[in-house]
């Protein structure tokens, strides 16, 4: 994720704690190149999210909106720390790296275990590069 202000990912799905298909749920912004983890966005940040954008549906309390960029000024919002080079012994992930989004489901109470993959709704990222 380069650093430019108008470029940044929107996270969104289902809440899967609201659902009760997950007790922990999270998405993890990571440096493609060597795979580490540099925060988390959880179930607790999620709740309330996705009202803005669907305001008088009652389905919106299941689902979340999140946004992943360098620079943020508005709630529901992460910033991707970053360092300019990988010689640098700071936590970040520098401007010239690709960054992947992984996300984790933990434990339906139900059955103990975590949620068969077939019974959740996937979460998904978009990225916006400014250009349109």
């Amino acid at each position: 994720m380069p650093d430019n202000p108008k470029e940044f990912l929107i996270v969104y799905g289902v809440n899967h704690v609201a659902t009760r298909k997950a007790t922990y749920s999270n998405f993890v912004p990571y440096a493609a190149e060597g795979w580490y983890g540099v925060g988390a966005v959880t179930d607790v940040d999620f709740n309330g999210t996705a009202q803005a954008y669907l305001p008088d549906n009652p389905n919106a309390k299941y689902l979340y909106v999140y946004k992943v960029a360098r620079y943020c000024d508005e709630s529901h919002c992460f910033v991707v720390p970053s360092y300019l080079n990988k010689t640098e012994e700071k936590y970040g992930i520098p401007f010239d790296d690709p960054l992947l989004i992984g996300w984790r489901l933990y434990l339906e109470k139900g059955t103990k275990t975590g949620p068969s993959y077939l019974e959740v709704v996937y979460d998904k990222a978009i990225k916006f590069d400014g250009t349109s």
